[in-house]
């Protein structure tokens, strides 16, 4: 039960200390899609709109793993071919200087390849 003299502070923390015990994260981000994926508790006596909410909240985590997966394996791969064909030097080494400079211009054009599929993301 909440006390009416707590805070808004105090009450936020109180309710997402229960959240954490309930769901929990995974310390260590995906190694492909890069984000911490929950695993989320239902509750033993979960309302359905709760049920609801929790089943959404795991549509959407696999919605954003599933897109930043294949983006990020997309660009790494564009990136290991770039790297492999475009960086070397007749001597196959790489200069260090070139090669920050090329890869910043590489992922320029990666970003901007990519801006509608970033638009209708965020959309």
């Amino acid at each position: 039960m909440i006390k009416r003299n707590l805070s808004v502070k105090a009450i936020v923390r109180s309710i997402t200390n229960e959240a954490k015990q309930r769901d929990k994260i995974s310390a260590i981000p995906h190694p492909v899609s890069k984000l911490r994926l929950f695993s989320f508790a239902a509750e033993e006596k979960e309302t359905d709109y709760e049920r609801r909410l929790r089943k959404r909240r795991i549509q959407i985590q696999h919605f954003n793993h599933e897109y930043w997966s294949q983006i990020n394996t997309e660009f790494n791969q564009r990136k290991k071919n770039y790297v492999e064909n475009e960086l070397r030097n007749c001597d196959g080494d790489y200069d260090s200087t070139k090669t920050q400079e090329e890869l910043a211009q590489f992922y320029k054009r990666f970003l901007d390849d990519n801006h509608q599929r970033y638009i209708a993301y965020n959309s």
